[in-house]
C-alpha cells in the first residue's frame, strides 16, 4: 500500500473558492502527469499536484488486493474514490490466475475553510485521469503480453508440424515406429548439439538424414546372457 501526505498552503485559494489562476494551473498541470502503467508513480504525481494547486495537504492511500485501507476522520475534506483495472500477475505470464484489480482514495484536506464544489469537481478530474492513465497503459501491456503469448503458440504448432512431417520421414526411410524415429531424432540432436526443431527443420526441408559417424539408425540390441547348464 502507497500511502502519501503532502502539506502546503496556496494564496490563489481564499474562502473555499478557487481563483481563477488555481484553476488555470490545475488544468496544465494534470497533462503533466506521467504516462505510466504503474499507479504508484503516476498517483504520487497527482498528490504532489494536489498540493498547493488545489488543497492545504493531500492524503493518497493506494490499495492491493489483501491489504487494508487507510481511513480518515476528523478535518473537513473531500474523499475521490479510486478504481484502477487489475493485471495478471507476474505482468501477464498466462499463469491463468484472475487480475487483480487495485482502490484506493484520494483525499484532499482543507484546514482554513471549507472545500467547494468546484474543489469536488477538479479534484475528480485528476482522479479520472490519473486512472484513465493507468488503465491505458495497463491494457497495452496486456495487449503486447497476448500477441508475445499468441505468437509463441503459433512457433509450437509450426514447430510440432515439422517434427511430425520430419518423423514420418524417418520412420519411412528407416522402416521405425514413431517412438523409434523420434528416438533417431533425439539422438542426432544430442550428437550434433543442435535443437530438435533444426534437425526437423533440415530433415523436411531436403530429404535427408545425415546421420553422424557412428551413430546406428537402429541401436544395438543387448544380447541376452548365455545360459550354462
Amino acid at each position: 500500500m502507497l500511502n502519501g501526505l503532502a502539506t502546503a498552503t496556496d494564496p490563489s485559494w481564499r474562502d473555499g473558492r478557487p481563483a481563477q489562476s488555481g484553476v488555470a494551473m490545475m488544468l496544465e498541470l494534470v497533462n503533466r502527469l506521467p504516462v505510466s502503467g504503474d499507479p504508484e508513480l503516476v498517483f504520487g504525481a497527482l498528490a504532489e499536484l494536489c498540493v498547493p494547486a488545489l488543497a492545504d495537504s493531500c492524503v493518497l492511500s493506494l490499495v492491493r488486493p489483501n491489504s487494508s485501507q487507510l481511513r480518515l476522520v476528523g478535518t473537513a475534506m473531500i474523499q475521490i474514490p479510486i478504481s484502477l483495472a487489475g493485471i495478471e500477475c507476474d505482468q501477464c505470464s498466462g499463469c491463468g490466475r484472475p487480475a487483480a484489480p487495485q482502490s484506493g482514495t484520494l483525499s484532499l484536506l482543507f484546514h482554513r475553510s471549507r472545500p467547494s464544489s468546484a474543489h469536488s469537481l477538479a479534484a475528480q478530474l485528476l482522479v479520472d485521469r490519473a486512472s484513465a492513465i493507468v488503465n491505458q497503459q495497463r491494457a497495452q501491456l496486456r495487449l503486447a503480453a497476448l500477441g508475445n503469448r499468441l505468437h509463441n503458440l503459433e512457433l509450437a504448432l509450426d514447430t510440432s508440424r515439422e517434427i511430425g512431417i520430419a518423423i514420418g520421414i524417418v520412420m519411412q526411410r528407416y522402416q521405425l515406429d514413431a517412438g523409434g524415429a523420434f528416438d533417431l531424432l533425439s539422438r542426432i540432436s544430442q550428437r550434433t548439439r543442435r535443437k530438435l526443431r533444426v534437425v526437423a527443420a533440415e530433415v523436411v526441408d531436403t530429404g535427408v538424414i545425415d546421420l553422424p559417424a557412428g551413430l546406428l539408425a537402429v541401436p544395438d540390441q543387448p544380447q541376452p546372457a548365455r545360459q550354462y547348464p
